[in-house]
């Protein structure tokens, strides 16, 4: 079993069997209250529920149905489980997050390249809409993460950051408030190392590469007036420049050591 979250007065999780394959259960904390909630792919058939998200007193999540990976929702009965997009929306939903008083997430288009879509959702299936897909100039983007890296997408307030690859493999940082005018690349964060990303203050904080080949220490509330360069890092010598948060203070480490800003 994996991805335990508490929603109303259930606690939710995923777990395997031969019968129902991976699916979402849930329990009261007694024998005889721990269930499946609804077995969502047809047979033995995994959904595998990811992205776990109380909010509300309910759980929403992304599973399989047996045609594509959609967002769900449940109060943890068969019957209070429902899928909050139609049978003609995306073939892929992932990256679901709670972002202020409403759900985020991408959604691809497509097959090759695919068209990655930024969703939002109130929780109903009326209220789950797409934006437009985000492009830079004529190419499509998606989102993209690494192993043992920062999450990909990372919500502050109303909002959310995140990496996104366009169909030639350039990746840089954009900000989206879930509408197409707030969605916005975020500047010199073309090819940012995974790791040089970091939260603090409600506020995101990146080093980016300058044209001449130097770095600066950018910091962004998500609105373009608000995003800048705070510090002249410079051409660090052989050694690492991660972004971290650091007690009272966000930081980032190279060689030699630089200071706290």
């Amino acid at each position: 079993p994996s991805g335990f979250t508490t929603a109303g007065d259930r606690l939710f999780f995923v777990a395997t069997t031969p019968a129902e394959g991976r699916e979402l259960w849930c329990t009261d904390g007694t024998l005889e209250g721990t269930r499946l909630v609804r077995n969502l792919a047809p047979g033995a058939n995994a959904s595998n529920p990811a992205d776990l998200v109380a909010w509300q007193g309910r759980l929403y999540f992304i599973a399989h149905d047996g045609r594509t990976r959609t967002l769900w929702s449940t109060d943890g009965t068969a019957e209070g489980t429902q899928t909050l997009m139609s049978s003609t929306t995306p073939r892929e939903v992932r990256h679901l997050r709670l972002a202020g008083d409403r759900l985020c997430f991408e959604a691809l288009e497509g097959y090759y390249p695919s068209h990655g879509y930024i969703w939002t959702s109130d929780g109903t299936p009326g209220g789950t809409q797409r934006t437009e897909p985000l492009r830079s100039g004529t190419n499509y983007l998606t989102i993209t993460g690494y192993a043992g890296a920062p999450d990909p997408v990372i919500a502050i307030g109303r909002r959310i950051f995140f990496r996104r690859r366009d169909a030639f493999g350039l990746e840089t940082l954009w900000t989206s408030d879930g509408t197409a005018a707030g969605t916005f690349e975020l500047p010199e964060s073309r090819d940012v190392h995974p790791l040089d990303v970091g939260v603090f203050g409600g506020r995101f904080y990146y080093i980016g590469p300058g044209e001449s080949g130097d770095f600066r220490l950018f910091v962004s509330d998500g609105t373009s007036a608000g995003t800048h360069p705070i510090f002249d890092i410079g051409f660090p010598t052989a050694g690492t420049d991660f972004l971290f948060p650091r007690a009272s203070a966000a930081a980032f480490s190279s060689s030699p050591p630089m200071p706290t800003t």
